[in-house]
């Protein structure tokens, strides 16, 4: 947060909103927990920041927004999102392994109906975005990786992860992409 009250103008610092979203790693434990973990980051930025920060905007984020916020995140550092100077280059897919979850995403080519819907088939792992003049889908296949839940040994399923999941994002992206 110091970063951040140096790099914001202190006139700004109010109206600045503060987002915290939690991801895979406090999904994995009981609803309870996780909201009082929530609870104690909302309370403690309250109390010790100037930013504007509202208790929706701390919050659990799903699988499927981490996706989608990731692969734009990426995109738009690599600027291929329509309008950037690399966007003839076409967008780039990504691949996110963290300690409980992996996120794979990449832009597809998706049947719409006539008014412009997804069709039917279209999966709930899509997420459908307005990339300016074009219309693009984005397909998120995530995989939880590793539950550690609380009172396993320390280092319970470490190097799990991995094994359990490179497997399955092989054999998915085969699956898709060829």
């Amino acid at each position: 947060m110091e970063f951040a009250k140096e790099a914001i103008p202190a006139a700004s610092h109010a109206s600045t909103a503060v987002l915290v979203s939690a991801t895979a790693g406090l999904r994995a434990i009981p609803p309870e927990k996780a909201s009082a973990i929530l609870d104690n980051c909302y309370n403690w930025l309250r109390r010790h920041t100037p930013f504007n920060v509202n208790r929706k905007g701390v919050a659990l984020l799903s699988g499927k927004d981490e996706g989608a916020l990731g692969w734009l995140s990426l995109n738009f550092l690599a600027k291929r999102l329509p309008g950037m100077e690399r966007a003839k280059d076409g967008t780039l897919a990504g691949v996110e392994m963290g300690g409980a979850s992996a996120q794979v995403t990449f832009e597809r080519a998706v049947p719409h109906n006539a008014d412009g819907a997804l069709q039917e088939d279209a999966s709930d792992t899509a997420y459908e975005l307005a990339l300016g003049a074009r219309r693009a889908e984005i397909l998120l296949l995530e995989r939880t990786a590793l539950r550690v839940l609380p009172g396993d040994p320390p280092g319970e399923g470490e190097g799990e992860a991995e094994a359990e999941v490179l497997p399955a994002v092989d054999a998915t992206l085969q699956r898709l992409c060829t």
